[in-house]
């Protein structure tokens, strides 16, 4: 298991350095476009933050309905990433998808840092990060696993038989069904260890 892994990241490292830039581009965007944010648009998203904090702070557990919407969302995000990679034009679409979601993570976290400092920091690490720390490697590996198919298909490598591609397809689609389950298990940890986390540091910093 672990030389099929090591082998895979070494044929795909011109891919994973790919999907890797992309997702820092997007993350640095989303910083910047914190700090070209208006007075106004800046107020506006922080009584919506302040808001959404406090209905976190006051609000019942309601651990299976966020584990069903995660597992839902990881599903779409895997399911559109393997889709894209049987076609033979959905490569610019997947780089974008990846960049995209650098900018979301980046403006995130750089907006709660800019107007709760310290706490923002700390509500970061506590509730951005937890999360992702799964979600975000297993996104990024599907990225990467639908550009090399997408590829692949291009240049021909997957073979003019029919039983050779259909191993491959097959192939393809146990990984990236593999990375579906592993994003739809982030949303346990977003169900039942995010809140407690986002509760503590907003009543504690």
């Amino acid at each position: 298991m672990a030389q099929a892994l090591a082998r895979h990241v070494h044929q795909n490292l011109p891919l994973y350095f790919l999907v890797g830039c992309a997702f820092v581009v997007g993350i640095l965007l989303g910083a910047a476009v914190v700090l070209l944010l208006g007075k106004g648009q800046e107020v506006e998203l922080a009584a919506h933050l302040d808001n959404l904090f406090r209905q976190i702070v006051v609000a019942e557990p309601v651990a299976g309905a966020v584990t069903a919407r995660a597992a839902l969302k990881g599903i779409k995000e895997i399911g559109f990433f393997w889709i894209l990679g049987l076609t033979v034009i959905g490569s610019p679409l997947i780089v974008a998808s990846v960049l995209v979601k650098g900018f979301v993570l980046g403006f995130t976290v750089a907006f709660l840092v800019q107007e709760k400092a310290l706490e923002g920091i700390v509500l970061s690490l506590l509730s951005v990060m937890p999360g992702n720390i799964i979600r975000l490697p297993a996104i990024l590996a599907g990225a990467v696993l639908a550009l090399s198919f997408s590829w692949s298909l291009v240049k021909g490598n997957l073979g003019l038989k029919a039983g050779s591609f259909l191993g491959q397809l097959v192939a393809y689609s146990l990984a990236m069904a593999f990375l579906a389950v592993v994003v739809m298990g982030s949303g346990w940890i977003e169900a039942y260890l995010v809140p407690p986390l986002a509760r503590f540091a907003l009543q504690y910093f």
